[in-house]
């Protein structure tokens, strides 16, 4: 796989989220790294870039949607999924607007939804490195 050394991240301030997001996306293709709060999440981007984010809207401290500009400074190429719920549509629908955010999945979430979100982007990414790898060897 292409992503081997690569890891998704989950910034969920609530434990039980975390640990269901985890459980799902752990299943040995790539790396899996949960963290509860933006700051920790830019300390873990700094040291190393994930190939995906996982980012709650609403967290004490460091909010989503400031983690999410501080993140696109620090790594503009990573995609990142934002978890947001109902009371939180019109911030993620302003941040979409703006271009910050172009994924979303709604609370609570459908398993099979932000399954296959995250795969459709690990599948356009994976198509991306082989036409880099195609370019490189022409």
């Amino acid at each position: 796989m292409v992503l081997k050394d690569d890891y998704l991240l989950i910034v969920d301030d609530h434990d039980g989220v975390r640990r269901l997001l985890y459980e799902i996306f752990h299943t040995g293709e790539y790396g899996v790294e949960a963290v509860p709060s933006g700051e920790e999440a830019l300390e873990r981007i700094a040291i190393s870039k994930p190939w995906l984010v996982l980012l709650d809207v609403r967290m004490p401290g460091m909010s989503g949607i400031d983690t999410l500009k501080e993140l696109k400074k620090l790594a503009p190429e990573v995609p990142v999924v934002v978890l947001s719920a109902y009371t939180e549509l019109d911030t993620t629908l302003k941040a979409k607007e703006s271009g910050l955010v172009e994924h979303y999945v709604s609370k609570p979430f459908d398993l099979e939804t932000i399954q296959q979100i995250v795969k459709g982007i690990l599948v356009k990414m994976q198509q991306k490195n082989r036409g880099n790898d195609q370019t490189i060897a022409k």
